[in-house]
């Protein structure tokens, strides 16, 4: 049976994803990713906030707001966050937050982005 290596790259970068959260939903997954393609590090002249994002992922603002607790310091003390998102107050406007990754996060995705890579070379894209 050939397989594709996209597809084994996907399920590889799924794994290591499940390794570091086993019951991350994907709505948060794409939260993660959002965080890692627009984070405040490198738009640091104009960070997006979480209302940004919010619209770039099609999701509402407190859909974003939750996810980033729960991918960061945790949910109302009762569930520990994954520590893989930071989140501050935006220097323009303190009622809004903007999102980086930590350097737990940035570690994570940097897996998942090898994984794709390894993915795309074997597929020839």
């Amino acid at each position: 049976m050939n397989h594709n290596p996209l597809i084994q790259a996907y399920f590889q970068a799924n794994q290591i994803v499940i390794a570091e959260a086993r019951d991350m939903p994907l709505g948060m997954l794409r939260t993660l990713l959002g965080v890692a393609l627009w984070g405040s590090e490198d738009n640091a002249s104009s960070p997006w906030t979480l209302e940004d994002l919010a619209e770039r992922l099609d999701v509402p603002p407190s859909t974003v707001s939750q996810h980033t607790r729960y991918l960061g310091y945790g949910l109302r003390g009762t569930i520990v966050g994954l520590d893989l998102v930071r989140t501050s107050e935006n220097l323009d406007n303190r009622r809004k937050k903007t999102f980086v990754l930590t350097p737990r996060g940035r570690a994570l995705v940097g897996q998942i982005e090898a994984a794709l890579a390894r993915g795309c070379i074997q597929g020839r894209i």
